[in-house]
C-alpha cells in the first residue's frame, strides 16, 4: 500500500510542478493559468445571430442593425463632411505637436492583447505596403489584459503603456492624429447583464475612453473604431463570450451615432461648440457567426483561434490585420495614411439630420469619476467586474495577459515556480526513501 501510495504521489507531484513551473514561468498567476486550460470547445460553431451589417433594418431584441442609422452601412454624408474637415488637419507635426514637414503623422492602437497581437500584424505589414506615406509612424499602443474599464481610469496604467510605446518609437503624443480602437469589457457568463443593459454599460465606457483619448492626444481627429470577433468557441473561461462579443458592437455602434446625433459629451464639431473627441467612425466590423459565412463571406474557424478560444492565433491576427489595411486603403477620411491619395471633396448634400436607433426607452448608465479631479468624463458603474489590481506602470519585461493577469516579469515567476518545483521534489524524494527503508524492513 505505501509502494502504491509512493508511487501515484510521486506521478501526482511531478504533474503538478510541471503545471506550475509552466504556469510561473508564462507570467501568469496558476489560477489564471488553469482557467487557461479549459479548451476551446470547436464544436460551437455558430450562435444563430446576425452580424450587425447583414442584420440591416431587422432587430436583435428590439434594437435595429447596421453599423450606421437607419440599418445602413455607410456613413451618413453629413458625418463624412466631419470626418473629412478633421482629416484635413491633419498633418507632419514635430514633437511639441507643431506643423513641420519634416515631422510624423503618427496612427496607432489601442486596446487589449487581442488589439495588441492584430495590430502587431498591422505593423509588420506596413514595411511592404509601397503607398504609405513617408512621414507615417505606427505604433501599437494596445497592451495585454487592459480591457475597457482600464482605459477608462484617466491616471490608468494603459495610458503610461501607451506613452512607453510612443517613446520607443520615438514620437510624441502631439504627433498621434489617427487611433484604431479595439476595446472590450471582462465579463465573465455568470456575470453577464441583459441586453441591452449590456451594450448600453459598453456605450458609457466607451465614451469615457474617448474623451480620455481626445486630453491625451491633442492632436488625434479621427479614430477607427472594431469591436470583436466571434467568441462563441470558449464559453467558459472566455472574458467576453457570446452573446458578449455580438452585443458589444451594438455598445460601438450606439456610441457613434451619439457623435453625429449631437450629443455633447462625444462633440467632435468645432461649429457646435467645444471639441472633446475625435471624429468616430466604423473600422473592419470583424464578428462573423463562427462558421457561418456573412454576406461578404467572412467566418471564424475554431482554428483560427488558440486553445483558449479567446485569443485569435497567428493566422487569425494576420487576417484582421489585412482588413483593417483593406478597409483604410478604402476609407475616404484615411488618405493622409498614403502618399498617392488625396482627401476628397466633402459630399455635394449632406442629407437630412441623422436619428439614432438606439433603443428610445434605454439611457446609458453614467456616473462622474469624481476620484480623479483631471477628468471630467462619464462611465458607467463597474458590474461583475474583477477585483482591481494596481495601477503601477510594469516593471521592464512585464507582461499581462487580457483578464489582466499578473504584470509581473517572467524572471520573476520563473524563480518563484522554481523555488516551489524544488519543494514538491524533495518532498517526492522523501517519499522515496520512506518506501524504500519500509521495503528495506
Amino acid at each position: 500500500m505505501v509502494d502504491t501510495l509512493a508511487t501515484s504521489w510521486r506521478g501526482r507531484a511531478v504533474a503538478t510542478t510541471l503545471a506550475v513551473s509552466l504556469a510561473f514561468m508564462s507570467g501568469v498567476t496558476p489560477a489564471a493559468a488553469m482557467q487557461r486550460e479549459r479548451n476551446k470547445d470547436c464544436s460551437l460553431t455558430s450562435v444563430g445571430l446576425t452580424p450587425l451589417n447583414d442584420l440591416g433594418t431587422d432587430t436583435y431584441m428590439g434594437a435595429q442593425g447596421g453599423l450606421y442609422p437607419g440599418g445602413s452601412n455607410d456613413v451618413p454624408d453629413g458625418h463624412l463632411a466631419l470626418g473629412l474637415a478633421r482629416a484635413a488637419e491633419i498633418t507632419p507635426r514635430d514633437a511639441a505637436g507643431r506643423p513641420d514637414a519634416t515631422g510624423a503623422m503618427v496612427f496607432a492602437s489601442i486596446g487589449f492583447s487581442n488589439s495588441m497581437d492584430e495590430f502587431g500584424e498591422f505593423e509588420r505589414m506596413v514595411p511592404a505596403t509601397a503607398n504609405i506615406a513617408a512621414s507615417v509612424v505606427v505604433v501599437n499602443g494596445a497592451q495585454g489584459g487592459q480591457h475597457i474599464l482600464e482605459w477608462a481610469k484617466p491616471n490608468g496604467r494603459p495610458w503610461r503603456g501607451l506613452e512607453n510605446a510612443l517613446g520607443a518609437a520615438g514620437v510624441t503624443a502631439q504627433q498621434v492624429q489617427g487611433v484604431w480602437v479595439k476595446l472590450t469589457q471582462r465579463t465573465e457568463a455568470s456575470g453577464r447583464r441583459p441586453f441591452p443593459e449590456s451594450a448600453l454599460e459598453y456605450q458609457a465606457q466607451f465614451t469615457t475612453v474617448v474623451r480620455l483619448l481626445h486630453e491625451r492626444l491633442p492632436n488625434l481627429q479621427v479614430a477607427y473604431v472594431s469591436s470583436r470577433v466571434y467568441g462563441g468557441y470558449n464559453n467558459i473561461s472566455s472574458p467576453s463570450p457570446e452573446p458578449i462579443a455580438y452585443e458589444e458592437g451594438f455598445g460601438v455602434k450606439w456610441a457613434i451615432e451619439s457623435q453625429m446625433t449631437g450629443d455633447p459629451a462625444l462633440n467632435a464639431d468645432p461649429r457646435a461648440g467645444d471639441v472633446v473627441a475625435p471624429w468616430l467612425a466604423w473600422g473592419p466590423y470583424l464578428w462573423a457567426d463562427g462558421t457561418t459565412p456573412r454576406s461578404d463571406g467572412l467566418t471564424w474557424s475554431c482554428g483560427e483561434l488558440r486553445s483558449d478560444g479567446a485569443h485569435l492565433a497567428a493566422d487569425g491576427s494576420r487576417k484582421v490585420a489585412q482588413m483593417l489595411m483593406d478597409f483604410l486603403q478604402a476609407e475616404p477620411t484615411a488618405a493622409w495614411l498614403f502618399g498617392d491619395r488625396e482627401l476628397p471633396p466633402p459630399p455635394a448634400d449632406l442629407g437630412e439630420p441623422v436619428t439614432s436607433s438606439t433603443l428610445p426607452a434605454a439611457e446609458p448608465p453614467a456616473a462622474t469619476v469624481a476620484a480623479d479631479p483631471v477628468s471630467t468624463t462619464t462611465a458607467a458603474p463597474p458590474v461583475s467586474q474583477p477585483p482591481t489590481r494596481s495601477t503601477t506602470p510594469p516593471a521592464a519585461g512585464a507582461t499581462a495577459d487580457e483578464d489582466g493577469a499578473s504584470a509581473t516579469p517572467p524572471l520573476v515567476w520563473a524563480l518563484l515556480g522554481a523555488g516551489i518545483a524544488l519543494g514538491i521534489a524533495g518532498i517526492v524524494t522523501l517519499a522515496t526513501r520512506y518506501r524504500r527503508k519500509r521495503s528495506d524492513t
